[in-house]
């Protein structure tokens, strides 16, 4: 009879039993019925086996690692004492050994501590995401904003030096955030129209400055807005701004129109 047909059938043991008794089995702390479920069960379970052959390596190294203790001084006296028949009280010299956990008691805790790890480690890398993105925003704004003042620096270089005046254009639908700037030079009649917070529009639209002179729509020039909004608009009109009565700037095709074809976004008075 070959040595397969002495194992017990398939499904006849419970190897978890045999792998929650391994720990203690690999240190000999089994009694001998659970050593001899053991032994007779082993080689039917895979798991157990491998299982008893990584705790054999633990005790294989703990020993190698665990220091030598020096027998008491007086032991020899001791031992040839009681061999006489001696009344030397014998002292009990009880190891400090505390059995392993169950195996499943282990498990659960090896599971408890790596799932806290995963958890940290997936709130760490969150936090780090959160934190790249809100560094990337604020260097994105930071790059916005040093553009914006090397443009305004320009453009304020640009309109000369002499007298120079200011109109406010606001909100038709009483946004207050949403507003727009012109400045001019009087003698030179350069101008410069900064606005903010103005909405987007699509691709194949631009905002449009008109100059509302009399019964003439005059335009004053195209130009777009980035995604924040803001943008500005340098231009020298074909009347003197101090006979302009009102300004307004509508959304218009791309290349802007000969007249405003949609009502306006932001107005203001000469």
């Amino acid at each position: 009879m070959s040595s397969e047909s002495l194992r017990a059938p398939a499904g006849s043991i419970n190897c978890d039993e045999i792998v929650a008794l391994v720990p203690a089995y690999a240190i000999g702390a089994t009694d001998p019925e659970e050593t001899l479920l053991v032994e007779k069960h082993l080689a039917d379970c895979p798991e157990a086996v491998a299982e008893l052959s990584a705790y054999s390596e633990i005790t294989e190294a703990l020993l190698a690692t665990s220091p030598v203790i020096a027998p008491p001084a007086d032991l020899g006296a001791r031992i040839v004492a009681a061999s006489r028949g001696s009344s030397v009280p014998a002292q009990i010299i009880r190891p400090d050994f505390t059995l392993p956990p169950k195996t499943s008691d282990l498990r659960r805790w090896v599971w408890l501590v790596g799932t806290m790890t995963a958890a940290v480690a997936v709130l760490l890398i969150a936090a780090n995401v959160v934190w790249i993105s809100e560094l990337r925003a604020v260097r994105q704004r930071e790059d916005r904003l040093l553009r914006l003042l090397e443009e305004q620096n320009l453009n304020v270089a640009s309109i000369g030096s002499g007298e120079a005046r200011v109109a406010v254009l606001t909100s038709t639908a009483g946004q207050t955030d949403l507003i727009g700037t012109l400045v001019w030079n009087v003698e030179e009649q350069n101008a410069l129209l900064y606005v903010s917070n103005l909405p987007d529009i699509p691709a194949d639209r631009v905002y449009q400055l008109w100059l509302l002179a009399g019964d003439l729509r005059i335009s004053g020039g195209v130009f777009r807005v980035d995604t924040g909004g803001m943008g500005w608009l340098r231009f020298q009109p074909d009347v003197a701004i101090e006979n302009v009565q009102a300004l307004g700037i509508t959304a218009e095709p791309e290349g802007g129109s000969e007249a405003p074809t949609s009502d306006p976004i932001l107005i203001g008075e000469i």
